[in-house]
């Protein structure tokens, strides 16, 4: 029996425990003794379906060594007309990296990107997609096309995106799987092994477990 099935099961169980308990008592106190033994059962079954999970957060989930779906928005091209997605990415690696003109590691981890994309890109198995937030949009813009960059940068200006990832400072970068999932995560400057191993590990097939 599942976890579901067994809870529902204990929680009929207690209910009728208490309503043939309580018929015994005043009539005036049944109402309440019920609504006691309601409340207390399902803060237990609540308790106990929270610790089936095996984590709380992406990171977690990573770290666990799972696959998390990865959050997706549809988001406008910076600079451009359009809007742009993870899902129009699904089937190839991506590299998600949150971005800002006035971080500094951010733009000392560019490099690593556009090479990592042009290399994805070229044999057709994924891409870098920049985001850029918390930025003047034409700062940002400037910031873009000084770099010459070649992935596709788009804007989250109202920390949509931002949020679902827990971005709490820039750069974070997530690694996402041809399936949609998440497989590595960093939340500060990346580097040439986070990448190669990430990369590797995204485009290999997640086990069973996740």
């Amino acid at each position: 029996m599942t976890v579901l099935p067994r809870l529902e099961q204990s929680l009929t169980d207690a209910i009728r425990k208490e309503h043939t308990e309580t018929r015994r008592a005043p009539r005036r106190r049944r109402g309440r003794r019920l609504a006691i033994a309601l409340a207390a059962t399902l803060a237990v079954s609540a308790t106990a379906l929270a610790a089936t999970q095996p984590w709380t957060s992406l990171d977690d989930a990573v770290n666990h060594g799972a696959r998390p779906p990865a959050p997706d928005e549809s988001l406008p091209v910076l600079g451009g007309p359009g809007t742009d997605s993870l899902a129009q990415y699904r089937g190839r690696v991506v590299i998600l990296s949150f971005f800002a003109s006035w971080c500094s590691p951010c733009k000392e981890q560019l490099p690593l990107f556009d090479t990592a994309s042009r290399a994805l890109s070229a044999d057709g198995t994924g891409t870098a997609l920049l985001v850029n937030w918390q930025d003047d949009p034409r700062a940002a813009r400037d910031f873009v096309a000084s770099q010459g960059l070649t992935m596709p940068v788009l804007t989250d200006d109202h920390g949509l995106l931002a949020r679902d990832y827990d971005v709490q400072a820039l750069p974070e970068t997530f690694v996402i799987d041809p399936q949609g999932r998440v497989v590595a995560i960093s939340r500060q400057q990346a580097t040439q092994q986070f990448l190669d191993d990430a990369i590797a590990r995204a485009e290999q097939p997640a086990s069973e477990h996740n």
